[in-house]
């Protein structure tokens, strides 16, 4: 559980490959006894010892770490599987909005790592590509993603997943050069998407 929360706690604004998802492997690696909620609350309780686990000296980041842990071990979800089934209970994820500093994105990448395969964590990627769309989501970027995955027959959040993937490869492929239409983006994406 350490490594999940560390993932969560960290991911809103930070690049994923190369700061979060390493910091959440050597969370792993390095400490086996925060498998658990309660020993990961307990070895980030102290905020020195947090900025040396989580490696990060940004206080809000520690703060969301401590408390995410806290309020999940308060709820007695003490492991992965645990978490899965907790995000798919009604309410649960609601719940989290009550944490400072997590908000609906926050939230739904939370159940996005527990695999619920129906959470869209609407980011700065999903809103450029949203955006590409000839259509108007009117802020509903969710409900357009869970609608378009419910068509196309696959889970929202693999198609959140996509269309993420995809948007990091066009913003490394933009520096420099203009992009491709938003038809012709919404199209690609979707052509590279498996459908099961």
């Amino acid at each position: 559980m350490g490594a999940t929360i560390t993932d969560v706690a960290l991911q809103a604004r930070w690049n994923y490959a190369h700061t979060v998802r390493p910091r959440a492997k050597q969370v792993r690696a390095r400490y086996p006894e925060a498998a658990t909620t309660t020993l990961f609350c307990e070895l980030i309780a102290d905020p020195i010892q947090a900025q040396r686990v989580l490696k990060t000296k940004h206080v809000g980041k520690i703060r969301i770490a401590q408390a995410l842990a806290a309020f999940l071990a308060a709820a007695h979800v003490e492991t992965e599987e645990q978490l899965r089934t907790w995000v798919d209970a009604p309410g649960n994820r609601r719940q989290l909005l009550a944490i400072h500093g997590v908000g609906p994105k926050t939230a739904a990448y939370l159940a996005i790592r527990a695999g619920a395969p129906d959470a869209v964590a609407v980011d700065v990627h999903l809103r450029r590509f949203l955006g590409e769309a000839p259509i108007d989501t009117r802020g509903d970027g969710d409900l357009v993603i869970t609608a378009a995955a419910r068509i196309l027959g696959m889970a929202p959040a693999d198609l959140d997943g996509a269309i993420w993937r995809y948007q990091r490869r066009q913003r490394r492929g933009r520096r420099g050069r203009r992009a491709a239409s938003g038809s012709r983006s919404v199209a690609h994406c979707l052509g590279q998407t498996r459908f099961s």
